[in-house]
């Protein structure tokens, strides 16, 4: 999208902007050269979207639709080619299936067909369906092909980059929000989360280990269960008065002892009360314990479906 500066933006957030109701003089063209879809539009007052802010002005949206799928689906033909590839599966429009000759009707999604072997065992059997959920969209950049190992603890860095996938967030490419000692970037060598990192911090999701320099992110720390709970009250929870019902922890027998004046008490209220964070069989909440594989797919599908919704 380019305005005064351009940023990227994924198709869900495309047609939350195109479908918004104060936009104005909307018109789309495709271009005659690319064959994309060019969407203009203008802004007379502050529009707030999940991570963006649209300040008045004319934009445009250079993207794609089904008319300029099948403008490029046709050198397919023209051109005797053996095949295509999308990135990424799952967050595109239903319709573009059409387009793409995914088959059938609007509405039938084509995922990418993915399992692992570790994940239909009895005792993870209840995240399966929300870890196979994320494998197909592409949420997940640091499986192996065959195995989850859903008991594992997520490392930050982890869910630095499930979370920047899942929630569909615009990439923080050309700015570096926070220097952190241990995620490197120079002339030799890129950590692989990096990007992702930079990300979550430009929108203040996660912000790292350290609250003063030299900052530290915790790479390979362990994520725990009450640092996810903070990072899904930042995005959904919190409306700004710090409200919370304090009663949605008394059924957790850890939460009324061990952990009554725990740092993060409103936040982990907030997500249990909202049904995106649940205990365990003996009564307990566990906030710092690890958050394993299974327990972040399990809670990213919650979230998702409560998008949707």
């Amino acid at each position: 999208m380019s305005g005064d500066y351009g940023i990227a933006l994924g198709h869900l957030q495309v047609n939350r902007i195109i479908n918004h109701k104060d936009i104005k003089e909307l018109t789309h063209e495709i271009h005659p050269i690319t064959k994309s879809d060019v969407t203009t539009f203008r802004v007379e007052e502050p529009i707030l979207f999940p991570f963006i802010r649209l300040d008045p002005g004319k934009y445009s949206i250079f993207h794609e639709s089904v008319t300029s799928y099948t403008y490029k689906m046709a050198l397919m033909q023209r051109y005797n080619l053996a095949g295509y590839a999308a990135w990424a599966v799952g967050q595109e429009d239903p319709e573009f299936w059409r387009a793409l000759g995914g088959g059938g009707t609007t509405g039938d999604i084509h995922l990418i067909d993915r399992d692992f072997s570790d994940i239909h065992d009895v005792q993870v059997k209840w995240a399966t369906n929300a870890i196979i959920y994320g494998a197909q969209r592409s949420w997940l950049s640091w499986t192996k092909a065959t195995r989850f190992y859903p008991n594992k603890p997520v490392t930050r860095a982890e869910a630095a980059a499930t979370l920047r996938r899942s929630l569909d967030l615009s990439l923080a490419t050309n700015v570096e929000v926070r220097k952190y000692t241990d995620v490197e970037k120079d002339n030799e060598r890129t950590s692989w989360a990096y990007t992702d990192i930079q990300t979550l911090a430009y929108y203040n999701l996660m912000s790292g280990m350290t609250t003063t320099e030299t900052y530290r992110f915790g790479f390979f720390d362990e994520l725990t269960r009450a640092q996810i709970a903070t990072i899904l009250d930042r995005i959904f929870l919190d409306d700004g008065t710090g409200t919370y019902d304090a009663s949605m922890l008394d059924r957790f027998t850890d939460m009324k002892e061990q952990y009554a004046s725990h740092w993060a008490v409103p936040s982990l209220a907030r997500a249990v009360e909202a049904g995106l964070l649940n205990g365990f069989d003996d009564a307990s909440l566990r906030p710092e314990a690890p958050l394993t594989r299974a327990q972040l797919m399990a809670i990213l599908y919650r979230v998702d479906k409560l998008l949707v919704q």
